[in-house]
């Protein structure tokens, strides 16, 4: 992974702690105390002044399992998937088409364009104002990811769940997600299989029990090896990065 994405990603794991300290709702969930997440920054040979972003990456984890397991876990079909993508791939495009309208050269669409700037610029702090055009270039992103979440959401409904798959899909994100945390600071959880002792081995199977007693008890991990749950978990993820 290049310096630059490793950049990207720790700046998308930053921004979710931002907005998870802004929305959060409901009990207080138990967090790793701090000698357990120095445990966890070790298992990563990470430097000590790493640590305190770590552990908000690490706290937020935890959080998105709790949140992603009462959504996964219990009434989740991968067909929900991509009716949600598709719905909100829907009302997107018709935004879009709505603001390109805007911004034609009739001189009624330019006086609406006018109205809806202006009320924006008002309407927030001026750090923070943007433009119907910002919006509509925004959109436009947000549609060009949108049809491939679509795409990535359809796959998986075809391909279903193979044999060593997770616990459920909030348990497959969490490893996602531990996954990227590494990567985003250079870094790698190992796995290996001991041929010898006939089990798996690794830091981040060290992580994951160091993880488990702060995650959803019930349901939320895989019935079988947990350590195969995690190959399959991290392969697949690097065929996706790879082939991406």
């Amino acid at each position: 992974m290049s310096d630059e994405a490793r950049q990207l990603w720790q700046e998308v794991f930053d921004l979710r702690a931002q907005r998870r300290s802004r929305s959060r709702r409901g009990p207080k969930l138990p967090f790793p105390s701090e000698p357990e997440m120095e445990q966890l920054a070790r298992l990563l040979s990470l430097d000590e002044s790493k640590i305190h972003r770590f552990s908000g990456s690490m706290n937020g984890i935890i959080w998105d399992a709790h949140a992603l397991h009462s959504f996964y876990g219990q009434r989740h079909k991968p067909t929900d998937v991509v009716e949600h993508v598709s719905d909100v791939l829907k009302a997107a495009r018709n935004l879009q088409n709505e603001l390109r309208a805007l911004h034609g050269s009739n001189a009624a669409a330019q006086s609406a364009c006018d109205l809806i700037d202006y009320g924006l610029v008002s309407a927030v702090p001026k750090g923070d104002r943007l433009l119907a055009s910002d919006y509509l270039r925004l959109l436009n992103i947000f549609v060009k990811t949108g049809i491939s979440a679509e795409r990535e959401a359809k796959s998986y409904s075809k391909r279903g769940r193979r044999k060593g798959a997770g616990g459920n899909l909030a348990f497959d994100r969490m490893i996602e997600d531990l996954i990227m945390s590494a990567r985003a600071r250079g870094k790698a959880w190992t796995l290996s299989w001991n041929a010898y002792e006939k089990k798996f081995e690794g830091t981040i199977l060290e992580a994951v029990t160091i993880l488990r007693p702060y995650l959803p008890s019930s349901g939320f991990f895989p019935k079988g090896e947990l350590g195969r749950a995690i190959r399959h978990v991290r392969d697949k993820l690097s065929a996706h990065i790879e082939g991406g």
